[in-house]
């Protein structure tokens, strides 16, 4: 995984809890880096998912609640990094819709090597959207989250629905999204 998504995940940590924590939090998932986190540098997977097993544990909040957290705290961050001229931002909706084919296309052009999850969509109305997600690592709640932080973006209210889960043996998430402009 991207080193910018282990430092903006310290940064929200810090910013919660402070740089003792955040100490804690590495010193304690005993991650290989050590924590020490450079933004175009590649890390295993499995630091991300040893951090937030050890936030379960000190926060007593669910792991997908703090996946989902972040992925609110992560969306404005990256939608500051991106090229938004090549974006469509006249809506919430169809900025989600470009997901897969602007976005990533864009991550993979700059880093061809990252591994990036696929969407696939249904288009069932003027303020629904249904995506599908899939991904080897599963991370459903920040998918959930990056939209909850769009609505924000957009001012947009946002209800999801998760039916169907790769967390309960599906081989894709259905992301069933009311948009409230």
């Amino acid at each position: 995984m991207q080193g910018l998504i282990y430092t903006i995940l310290a940064d929200m940590v810090i910013d919660m809890k402070g740089i003792p924590f955040w100490n804690e939090v590495i010193r304690e998932s005993n991650v290989a880096s050590k924590g020490a986190y450079t933004t175009g540098v590649q890390y295993d997977d499995e630091e991300l998912f040893a951090i937030v097993e050890y936030l379960e544990k000190a926060l007593e909040l669910p792991q997908a609640e703090i996946i989902k957290l972040y992925g609110v705290h992560l969306f404005p961050i990256l939608l500051e990094k991106m090229p938004v001229g090549s974006l469509e931002m006249s809506s919430m909706k169809r900025f989600l819709l470009q997901i897969d084919e602007v976005i990533h296309k864009e991550v993979k052009r700059v880093n061809p090597d990252v591994y990036l999850p696929e969407f696939q969509y249904i288009d069932p109305g003027k303020d629904e959207l249904v995506m599908l997600y899939r991904s080897k690592r599963k991370l459903c709640p920040l998918s959930e989250g990056l939209i909850i932080g769009a609505g924000k973006h957009f001012n947009t209210e946002v209800t999801i629905n998760h039916p169907i889960c790769m967390h309960d043996g599906a081989d894709h998430c259905r992301l069933e999204i009311i948009m409230v402009p």
